[in-house]
């Protein structure tokens, strides 16, 4: 049933592909694009942090939302990695999928496409916003829909079940920090470091911006290679214990 549905969708938003050469363009500009896609939520984030009006019912929300984007692309990727693998549309045999204009189709991608940490980390800091105002957070969660989304869908990185379900996930995680106390917690251990320590924790405040609006691609790309380099040195370690050393000719017995 599902499959049904993921098919019939990817079919759809697949017809358009190769129909405008200008539009498949706008769409794979968008897939990089992490200004567009991003830097809005945590532009937006950064000033509920800074505005006067409410300051601690809003801080207390700002990191609710960290809170739960971390811990849904935590959730994301792990299920990524140790999960059942899912191949890519664009990669799947089952599937007839047309590559937007001027795309190629990926030889390789190294983690199953279910779920989308993508929708699940966007969601999340959407979900934060519409915790903080209504109408902007239905705006960017929009926003992120349509401009972060639905672009991996048409260039088959993704399923709607895979958005759905880092969707949900992202949602979940920022609602269920925001409901606990752990933000509440660590509310005056952050005020006080901004106070005594401003240099250092606006340094780090902007470490944390900058991989929130690149969706943290250096560190999960560094963690994918270890694991990757990890798992080789351990096939490698196996195969030289499994097979059995072959005598040299000149060594061999003459009976």
């Amino acid at each position: 049933m599902l499959w049904d549905i993921d098919k019939a969708l990817v079919a759809f938003i697949n017809s358009y592909a190769q129909k405008s050469w200008a539009f498949d363009r706008a769409i794979s500009f968008l897939i990089n694009a992490d200004t567009v896609k991003a830097l809005p939520f945590v532009v937006v984030l950064t000033g509920y942090w800074f505005a006067r009006g409410n300051q601690t019912e809003h801080r207390r929300t700002v990191l609710s939302t960290l809170i739960g984007a971390f811990v849904a692309m935590v959730i994301t990727r792990a299920w990524q990695n140790l999960g059942p693998a899912r191949p890519r549309p664009q990669q799947d045999p089952l599937l007839d999928f047309v590559m937007p204009s001027g795309a190629t189709r990926a030889e390789r991608l190294d983690w199953s496409s279910f779920p989308s940490d993508t929708a699940g980390l966007t969601m999340a800091l959407a979900f934060g916003i519409f915790l903080l105002n209504r109408r902007l957070g239905v705006v960017m969660l929009i926003w992120g829909f349509v401009l972060s989304c639905l672009p991996r869908i048409y260039f088959g990185l993704h399923y709607p079940s895979d958005i759905a379900a880092g969707t949900l996930i992202g949602i979940l995680a920022v609602y269920s920090a925001d409901r606990s106390s752990l933000p509440d917690w660590l509310a005056r251990p952050v005020g006080l470091a901004e106070a005594r320590w401003p240099g250092l924790f606006y340094a780090v405040a902007l470490f944390v911006a900058f991989q929130l609006s690149t969706y943290f691609f250096d560190i999960r790309t560094a963690g994918k290679r270890i694991a990757n380099a990890f798992e080789h040195h351990r096939s490698a370690e196996v195969e030289t214990i499994a097979v059995p050393a072959v005598p040299s000719p000149d060594t061999e017995d003459p009976g």
